[in-house]
């Protein structure tokens, strides 16, 4: 399986991401997980594997924000940030 690593503008990598979610055929995992001083967005479909950080909600937040113009099924991505405001306020 590959694995993608971004380390890029906020909007090239949710444009590779959104590419990666737009074209796969099984979307495994989609989700987003507070980590240590981070927060990780976690993508894995039947042929890649990709994580996006940032370092604090609102950051990701703006992160998604952008993801969401490029991306086929916006409700996925709304769910993500219902999620995130979820970690935000636990």
């Amino acid at each position: 399986m590959k694995q993608a690593k971004f380390n890029q503008s906020r909007k090239k990598s949710a444009q590779e991401i959104a590419s990666i979610l737009n074209d796969c055929n099984m979307l495994i995992d989609l989700s987003i997980e507070d980590q240590a001083n981070k927060i990780v967005l976690n993508v894995q479909t039947d042929s890649v594997s990709a994580q996006y950080t940032e370092l604090d909600t609102k950051r990701m937040d703006s992160f998604l924000g952008a993801l969401i113009e490029y991306v086929d099924n916006k409700d996925d991505i709304e769910e993500l940030k219902e999620e995130l405001m979820d970690l935000q306020f636990n």
